[in-house]
């Protein structure tokens, strides 16, 4: 009822714009604030649809400069492509860049996910909006949905591979970064409406403009959305899939009644799969007077708590059980240039805090290890009581500030030095599970069962500082930098100062080719998640269960060899062969305690042996009006990677004989496919239509869990494989004015049965992640600029 409340209540505001962008409104609106066109001088207005501001970048060196002059791999998506394509999702957005593999539903935790040179993207890139960090540091990913302002971009900045030196720890796959759309124009709007299948409705609406005049100008900007939809089109392979017979043989598990638990819904087989609804919703406002800007930015996600899970672990038969959370930031920043030397200073704060209603219902989860352990059924009826009956409930919560000075000077027409400060700080309570009662609740009394299973509070604390030198010279362009960074945690171990290099050379060979070489490291640190979600059980005291592991920095390191090329004005490529090595890599397992076999430890480690290496060439080819009689244009992008990962663990088998060390070595990165073929293809049948077809092709993949499955014996190998597929994406846009577009879009328009990442690298996942059926939806775009 809320979630209508908030829909009509959008879509009033939806129709109200409307009607104020009418000519004779903008003219009274106008006249009302003295922002007549004729009373401004020339300089204060622009053409913010020229599009020479798409082919420059401010990520790659934190200053604008152009793609072409850059020596590493970035790409942008235009607003204008996200508008007309009918992306609403990062997921959809980034779907479409050279070897990128996403995930349509992902996990209940993290929403949508996605995969970026072998590693997971919402962990291990960096996501920014207007240059603002936005992933908590207490959260297993970022979790994506229609949270993020994608409507409302302006461009989005995508750099493949690590990039330390400019954005500080946790930018290991790459560097996403959302820039909203700014305009020097008196008063601008946007609104996005549509709807579709399974209940989808979506509203997004944008506005801003300028009060005042001469230096005393205050310019504003405010945006909001709305996306709710009520089932999710994956419920299929019923036989296999979701049937918990499956699981209870792969688990070998024959001795678990899961159809006499108490929170199990349905037959032998046959468990009641209820729907599995989506919502989302930002609202943001950006107030910018003179050096000053002020911002402000929230969202909220919300998807049901059992998505990527197998029936047999959590039931799907509640749709009112749901993972949400919330994320709030605030920024205050200034810029001024003194000379030729040019400041930023930028003050900001992030909060998170996980709804309060989040929770799962259990069935027989990875947790109980009744299925691989020598304990008696009152063991089996003691766990259950105490940590899975009735709704159990998850929390997490953070908050953090920092404080980053940027300086930038151009020592000649050849040379301009950049360097930074930032210090950065944190605290909070990472995700907490099976609380037999929602945060802040009134409980009675100690007894154990009301307490929740949770490491403790973690602290944090950066510091950094960065160097960077851009030189062109004549057909050269160079950029050489390093940062000193410094953490200092309460949860992890390992080296708390680092310096990361970067290196990136790049050579003009003519206008139309241009060859380029790059390198660089970056350092993750694993979230406190890792350790509140890493389990020890004692069989010989049940209620005393351990938290924690002892997890050590990831580093990944990247080098890379490219080129850029052109022929004519309709046809332009790149193309690049690259090296990742990601070291201590974290992993999942479940591992006995080789002093004690009562002791079974369920969770996440790493160590110096654990890596995933990848190497992979990746190309792309853009043509543009290649017959401009219909406008036809497009891309073909084609990756081929091959790898290897490896890692320590200790045998669940020895259960059977004695706990023994076992080096895991895989001849491919999980969730990886060796090759990913994609066509976008566009053209105009009719003078104000386009029509655009987007063509994914994938090869099979190593599921998450393969570690756990091959080497605990808990599977034959078809089970360690997700197959290939082929989907087509179609969309279709109509003018019907100047500012007013209509579009009809169908995901995956042939119906095809396909996995996508996996939600979890345990025995709780599905054996594959299900992904979206056909669905369709429509809707309008309007935009007055």
């Amino acid at each position: 009822m809320v979630c209508t409340q908030y829909f009509r209540t959008l879509l009033l505001c939806f129709l109200l714009l409307l009607s104020l962008l009418s000519p004779k409104a903008q003219a009274q609106t106008q006249d009302s604030l003295l922002l007549q066109l004729d009373r401004l001088d020339r300089d204060n207005v622009r053409d913010d649809l020229a599009s020479s501001a798409n082919d420059k970048v401010i990520s790659g060196s934190r200053s604008e400069r152009k793609i072409s002059d850059l020596p590493f791999p970035i790409f942008v998506i235009t607003g204008e492509e996200i508008r007309r394509n009918g992306y609403l999702t990062l997921a959809d957005a980034l779907k479409r860049l050279p070897g990128i593999r996403v995930s349509q539903p992902g996990s209940g935790i993290e929403g949508e996910t996605f995969l970026m040179r072998g590693l997971q993207g919402n962990t291990y890139a960096k996501i920014l909006i207007n240059d603002i960090p936005i992933k908590p540091f207490v959260v297993s990913g970022m979790p994506l949905g229609a949270n993020l302002p994608i409507r409302e971009a302006e461009r989005i900045e995508v750099i493949y591979g690590p990039a330390a030196t400019l954005y500080g720890a946790d930018a290991s796959a790459g560097v996403i970064n959302i820039l909203l759309k700014e305009s020097e124009r008196p008063i601008y709007a946007q609104a996005d409406l549509g709807m579709g299948a399974n209940g989808f409705k979506n509203l997004d609406i944008m506005f801003g403009g300028k009060i005042g005049r001469d230096k005393r100008i205050l310019q504003f900007k405010v945006y909001g959305s709305y996306t709710a939809f009520d089932d999710r089109a994956v419920k299929y392979d019923l036989d296999s899939l979701y049937n918990p017979e499956t699981y209870q043989t792969l688990l070998q598990a024959q001795d678990v009644p899961y159809i006499n638990r108490p929170n199990y819904r349905g037959g032998v087989g046959t468990p009641v799969l209820n729907d599995l609804p989506h919502l989302s919703s930002t609202l943001g406002v950006e107030l910018d007077y003179r050096n000053w800007t002020l911002s402000f930015f929230h969202m909220t996600r919300r998807d049901h708590s059992s998505i990527g899970l197998s029936p047999y672990a959590v039931s799907y038969a509640n749709p009112l059980v749901f993972f949400g959370e919330r994320i709030n930031t605030v920024q205050l920043s200034y810029q001024k240039t003194i000379n030729k030397l040019q400041l930023k200073a930028n003050l900001n704060t992030l909060w998170y805090r996980t709804d309060d209603q989040s929770s799962y219902r259990y069935v027989v989860p990875n947790l109980s290890l009744i299925q691989i352990s020598p304990v008696q059924d009152s063991l089996n009826r003691d766990i259950d009581e105490l940590y899975f009956s009735g709704n159990r409930f998850s929390s997490a919560s953070s908050g953090e500030v920092s404080a980053e000075i940027l300086l930038s000077y151009p020592i000649n027409k050849n040379i301009e030095l950049a360097g930074g400060f930032t210090a950065l700080g944190g605290t909070g309570d990472p995700l907490a599970n099976f609380n037999r009662f929602p945060p802040n609740s009134v409980t009675l009394g100690n007894n154990p069962i009301n307490e929740v299973i949770q490491a403790s509070s973690a602290t944090f604390g950066d510091i950094s500082a960065f160097v960077e030198s851009y030189i062109n010279y004549e057909k050269w362009n160079i950029i050489l930098g390093a940062q000193v960074f410094s953490r200092q945690t309460d949860y992890l171990q390992g080296e708390s100062t680092v310096i990361n290099p970067r290196l990136a050379i790049q050579h003009q060979f003519s206008d139309q080719f241009s060859l380029r070489f790059s390198s660089g490291r970056s350092l993750r640190y694993p979230s406190p998640f890792f350790l509140s979600n890493s389990y020890t059980v004692n069989f010989n005291n049940l209620e005393s269960l351990e938290t924690g592991a002892d997890l050590i920095p990831e580093e990944t390191f990247s080098a890379e060899l490219g080129s850029r090329w052109k022929i004519g004005k309709k046809v332009s490529g790149d193309l690049s062969f690259f090296y990742t090595r990601t070291n201590n890599l974290v992993n999942y397992a479940i591992e006995i305690d080789t002093n004690d076999i009562n002791r079974i430890r369920l969770g996440y480690s790493n160590d110096n042996d654990s890596f995933a290496a990848l190497y992979g060439i990746q190309s792309g080819i853009t043509f543009k009006n290649l017959i401009s009689s219909i406008g036809l244009s497009g891309r073909f992008n084609v990756n081929y990677t091959w790898g290897e990962e490896q890692r320590n663990i200790s045998s669940i088998g020895g259960l059977l004989g004695g706990a023994e060390e076992i080096l895991v070595e895989l001849d491919d990165i999980r969730s990886q496919p060796d090759w990913i073929v994609q066509l976008d293809v566009e053209f105009r049948p009719f003078r104000k239509t386009t029509v655009l077809l987007e063509n994914t092709f994938m090869t099979e993949s190593l599921t998450q869990n393969t570690i756990l499955y091959q080497f605990s014996f808990l599977a034959d190998n078809d089970q360690l494989f997700n197959s290939g597929y082929y989907t087509l994406d179609l969309n279709i846009n109509y003018q019907i004015s100047k500012n007013l577009a209509a579009f009809f879009k169908i995901n995956n328009v042939f119906n095809t049965e396909y996995a996508g990442i996996d939600a979890a690298a345990d025995a709780d996942g599905l054996i594959y992640n299900p992904q979206s059926l056909r669905i369709s939806r429509l809707g309008i775009n309007y935009r007055m600029e």
